[in-house]
């Protein structure tokens, strides 16, 4: 009689620490689980941060650039005027544009003032050999264009360089699970814009995304 007794508090007794061992193996693993959730949810606030200083800081470069195309275009529209000795609809265009992108305004509307202003420049340019045969002669002349051919390459890596940063925030916008995220942060992130030359382009670089 005692040992039946003393063999059923033996069994209440496991039965009693088999749960407290699953209770505790499932607040452990909950515990886990919450700890993993946390260091995830904080990366992920810590990578759309970065991918956001990335674009804002890639922006600026672009920003500063295309001010200083801006003052290049006048010195090399002007050297044209002095050796050509007179104005006409070709560079009165081309300095128009040229005001019209550098204006405050919206993004968007700096996208694309700019974008008109690259094309029409490098059209201009292709065709100054013919238009104006005595002015690829001058030093002056060449000294300018040069210097603009140079900021044209560089704003056009820049260009490059901020698509490419633009293409991974905005990826990691739609992507889930990081999406959640985005959507619960104070800063309310939304899609930043392309910078592209045309639609043309814009396709192009679609299909190869």
């Amino acid at each position: 009689m005692l040992n039946s007794l003393l063999m059923s508090k033996l069994d209440i007794a496991l039965t009693v620490l088999v749960i407290v061992v699953a209770v505790l193996c499932v607040v452990g693993i909950s515990c886990i689980v919450a700890l993993i959730c946390i260091g995830w949810w904080v990366n992920t606030e810590k990578q759309y941060k970065n991918l956001q200083y990335r674009v804002e800081d890639a922006w600026g470069t672009i920003e500063r650039r295309l001010q200083k195309r801006a003052e290049l275009v006048n010195v090399y529209v002007d050297c044209i005027r002095k050796v050509k000795g007179e104005d006409d609809e070709a560079l009165r265009e081309l300095m128009a544009a040229s005001k019209f992108a550098v204006e405050e305004g919206s993004q968007a509307h700096v996208i694309t003032s700019n974008a008109r202003l690259t094309l029409l420049l490098r059209e201009f340019m292709a065709s100054v050999p013919v238009r104006y045969p005595e002015a690829t002669a001058n030093e002056t002349y060449l000294g300018a264009y040069y210097q603009l051919t140079g900021v044209e390459d560089d704003l056009d890596k820049s260009r490059r360089y901020y698509n490419s940063t633009v293409r991974a925030f905005n990826s990691k916008l739609v992507k889930f699970p990081s999406k959640i995220v985005a959507k619960r942060m104070e800063e309310h992130y939304e899609k930043e814009p392309y910078f592209y030359l045309d639609e043309a382009e814009g396709k192009r670089r679609a299909e190869k995304r």
